[in-house]
């Protein structure tokens, strides 16, 4: 039981959250990168592709928001209180476009010719 506490205790460390977050933040960057340069290259730009963009620019600011909160308590106490929680705020509203774009991606790759329904209209709107 001693050797789970203390995998417990290193794995739940702000010390140790920190960097995995700006290493999923990194990555995800790369990844958003290739996609983007890629997409130049190509004639016409698939659906779901918005849709992937869409999740991954969700999940880099929920990340984001993360690494600001972790950088306040661990190492910049004066960061001011209000622009972190306005960051956090923000990510939960991208936490919700991410979901919607993670269910709209899932969605149009199952059928061949995909169109939205109507009630996927209004996010498809802001996606564009």
């Amino acid at each position: 039981m001693f050797f789970l506490e203390c995998i417990e205790s290193i794995l739940g460390s702000f010390y140790f959250i920190l960097p995995a977050t700006s290493l999923s933040f990194l990555l995800k960057l790369v990844i958003l990168v290739v996609l983007i340069r890629k997409t130049f290259t190509m004639d016409t730009v698939a659906r779901p592709l918005f849709f992937l963009f869409a999740i991954l620019v969700g999940n880099m600011f929920s990340d984001l928001a993360w690494i600001l909160k972790l950088s306040q308590l661990l190492f910049l106490p004066e960061i001011s209180y209000q622009i972190v929680l306005f960051i956090i705020r923000v990510a939960w509203i991208f936490l919700l476009v991410q979901f919607q774009s993670i269910s709209l991606f899932i969605e149009s790759l199952v059928t061949d010719q995909y169109s939205l329904p109507f009630r996927q209209k209004v996010l498809d709107y802001f996606l564009r």
